[in-house]
């Protein structure tokens, strides 16, 4: 009997697709390859059976009679005589099989996001998180080469399959993608995220005299400021506390019957 020969598996992938993820292997700075996209449609050719050329070898002492007829099921001694002019004696069967072209469509290489390090407060983060970003590639024998995207339009650049981002201040708007040694990448993932680590800046003068306003500056750069709170030790003068909703404080004046103003000790809440 013959044995059916292995498959043999043949790849068509785009050599510009190919040269384009070398490249970002070299170059892995701030430079982006561009995006590709998953690419997993594949062809193979593969042996498969066809039972309709199958042939009988049949003998009947020195005479041999060779009979096109499929291995499952032997043929009739109608047409033994039809096809030989004789009934056989002893028979064989040996199968046969052809080259078909298969289409397979294999699994993407994925990307997925985790945002650590990130407590919440109206939407913001409140400390100084980094965006986790891991690529898995399913398919064995290939390996997640490297992780890219943009941070707010910059682009950064990991090799491997792991790569950790920092936030930065305000608002950050990322898009991501893993590079695979297939030739092509993942889905692009996205994520956006607001930081504001940083409290907010008052400004007061050291001293000030009567009618002399008192300007109190407060800045934040990311969130804003919600209140405003100003407490006064006047010591002789008496304590004063003053509350503002948002960042507008007007000026005050406050007087006395030496002419000259209290020293302040401001507190902001």
């Amino acid at each position: 009997m013959r044995q059916p020969a292995l498959r043999v598996p043949v790849r068509k992938r785009s050599v510009v697709a190919v040269i384009t993820a070398i490249l970002a292997l070299l170059l892995a700075g701030p430079a982006l390859a561009e995006y590709l996209g998953p690419d997993r449609v594949t062809v193979e050719f593969k042996e498969v059976r066809d039972p309709d050329n199958d042939v009988w070898t049949m003998t009947r002492g020195a005479d041999v009679c060779l009979i096109i007829h499929t291995c499952e099921e032997h043929p009739s001694v109608v047409r033994q005589q039809a096809l030989c002019g004789w009934t056989a004696d002893n028979s064989g069967c040996d199968r046969a099989y052809k080259i078909k072209e298969v289409t397979i469509v294999l699994p993407e290489a994925t990307i997925s996001s985790d945002l650590q390090g990130c407590t919440l407060v109206d939407g913001w983060c409140t400390d100084t998180p980094t965006l986790h970003l891991v690529g898995t590639e399913p398919v064995t024998g290939e390996t997640i080469t490297l992780i890219e995207g943009t941070r707010n339009g910059e682009p950064f650049a990991c090799p491997g399959a792991v790569c950790d981002v920092p936030l930065v201040q305000g608002g950050n708007q990322f898009s991501f993608w893993a590079l695979s040694s297939w030739g092509d990448s993942s889905q692009m993932g996205t994520l956006s995220a607001q930081v504001d680590s940083k409290g907010p800046t008052v400004r007061i003068p050291d001293s000030w005299y009567i009618w002399e306003p008192l300007a109190i500056q407060v800045e934040d750069a990311q969130h804003g400021i919600d209140k405003v709170t100003l407490d006064i030790d006047g010591g002789e003068y008496g304590d004063r506390s003053y509350s503002w909703a948002g960042s507008v404080v007007p000026d005050c004046i406050w007087t006395s019957g030496t002419g000259r103003q209290p020293p302040i000790f401001a507190t902001l809440a």
